[in-house]
């Protein structure tokens, strides 16, 4: 754990502190929770007019906590939480007793869900304090931040530009100081992506690690849990452990040492699909760094498996278990059809993603078996992969966050156009097929906006992950405080 350095307690900026941070100055009693929740809601009410990061804001339910959690320390309670007394945000995605959760979905306007889904049980176990909940697109289904029920979230370094999605609120939340970390969820790069337009880190977990069952609304039809994941976000390594720490205890205990040297695999193309040249360019400085420590670095390097069947298979998996888990009225003509033509072409631009996506959607039960195993195949032939390599290194997406728009069409990579979904959509939901742990680390700036790339390791190997990336990738990381949403002076 970091060793705190700092000036008298009485100074800090508490809204700009880590949550590991907060979480030791309020054990200590340097600071009491209240005073920190209070921070932070101001904080929140003086910077989200502008982000609109934050939907939901549960101020007296926070408050009321945070007296909870002080008078808990106060009277010698030796059952205190690793995060006790820090506040959050979780994204309006998983269920949370007795606060507004949409999904971005006008339907579910006032579904207040009757309990916890376990991952914010165990959340709530650990002490945390809710502050409310961080915007999201329609459904969660997209890589911006925009739906029918609040204003849309902006990137805090260019208003223009879009925090990503669909952690985007989360994302922007975190950028700005309104919250140390958030719980945001990955079926297409909804954590990576994110993560990369506003500059911080998320990972996106392995598929399986943690409890997805009950995530959803309690009235969506039972559908099994696969390639959508949850996972940490914040702005340090050591937070995003603290949280999984939190979140995958069981897993904790197994990690295995962190080698002194790694050998790491590089790949810029999957597919067509490349990086620009400025992101390029980042990306061979931080390369070049890691090369300066001694790590050996294997360029045009990837998993050897077809990245087109892998985008197929994520799109006939994805499309078939979005068919079965739609709510019922959402299953029907014709709200069946508008709401693919929504999602598909005018959210998603059409294209060959949104064209397979369609085909899942009416894929068979042995269609979906069928390619289950082909799965397995694959993710067996990845896990060989990492026999040889340490780590698999590719960008995040092909350039910094784009331009919001009110529709999605096409975009350009140095001057080729290309589909809104497979600009967006090729680096994710190839890699999220293979289920392996994904980190966004931030390492450069263009034109004002933040570039980062993707770090992948073996299924399970997410705590290692996380500790190679605090020794070895993390000092050489570029993480910044938007222009006026830093600390003051």
């Amino acid at each position: 754990m970091n060793v705190i350095q700092e000036d008298r307690p009485s100074s800090l900026i508490w809204t700009h502190r880590q949550a590991w941070e907060l979480a030791q100055r309020i054990r200590q009693k340097e600071v009491t929770s209240m005073e920190v929740v209070q921070a932070h809601l101001n904080h929140i009410k003086q910077q989200n007019p502008q982000i609109k990061a934050v939907s939901v804001l549960a101020a007296e339910e926070a408050l009321a906590s945070a007296r909870q959690a002080d008078q808990e320390l106060s009277s010698g309670n030796s059952e205190i939480g690793p995060l006790h007394g820090v506040p959050i945000t979780l994204k309006d995605h998983a269920i949370v007793k007795g606060l507004r959760t949409t999904l971005g979905l006008p339907q579910y306007w006032n579904y207040r869900p009757s309990k916890d889904c376990e991952l914010v049980a165990r959340l709530r176990s650990a002490g945390v304090i809710i502050l409310g909940r961080t915007n999201v697109p329609f459904g969660c289904y997209d890589w911006n931040c925009r739906n029918p029920i609040y204003p849309e979230t902006v990137n805090p370094w260019n208003f223009l530009r879009t925090p990503g999605g669909s952690s985007g609120g989360a994302a922007a939340a975190i950028a700005t100081g309104m919250t140390p970390l958030d719980l945001g969820s990955d079926l297409a790069g909804s954590i990576r992506l994110p993560s990369h337009c506003c500059g911080i880190f998320g990972l996106r977990t392995t598929d399986g690690l943690l409890p997805m069952n009950d995530v959803g609304p309690e009235d969506f039809p039972y559908a099994p849990s696969l390639l959508t994941v949850c996972g940490p976000m914040g702005r340090s390594i050591a937070d995003l452990h603290l949280m999984l720490s939190v979140l995958a205890p069981e897993q904790r205990q197994e990690t295995p040492l962190v080698p002194e040297k790694l050998h790491i695999a590089y790949t810029h193309k999957i597919l067509n699909i490349t990086a620009t040249e400025v992101n390029q360019a980042a990306i061979e400085s931080f390369l070049g760094k890691l090369s300066q420590d001694g790590h050996k670095v294997t360029r045009d390097c990837a998993p050897e498996v077809d990245m087109a069947e892998c985008f197929e298979l994520w799109a006939l998996i994805t499309g078939h278990l979005a068919s079965i888990s739609l709510p019922k009225l959402m299953r029907t003509e014709p709200l069946n059809s508008i709401l693919l033509f929504y999602v598909l072409q005018m959210r998603m631009g059409g294209g060959w993603i949104a064209q397979n996506l369609r085909r899942g959607f009416h894929s068979s039960e042995q269609d979906f078996q069928t390619a289950l195993e082909r799965l397995k195949e694959i993710r067996d032939q990845v896990t060989k992969f990492y026999d040889q390599y340490d780590l698999w290194m590719l960008p995040n997406m092909p350039g910094p966050a784009f331009e919001r728009t009110r529709m999605n069409w096409n975009f350009k990579i140095d001057g080729q156009k290309v589909s809104y979904g497979t600009y967006n959509g090729t680096y994710h939901c190839t890699t999220a097929l293979m289920g392996t742990p994904g980190l966004t680390v931030p390492i450069g700036f263009t034109e004002g906006l933040p570039l980062s790339l993707q770090v992948h390791s073996k299924a399970f190997s997410d705590f290692w992950l996380l500790k190679v990336a605090e020794q070895h990738l993390e000092p050489h990381a570029d993480i910044r405080w938007p222009t006026g949403f830093g600390p003051s002076k």
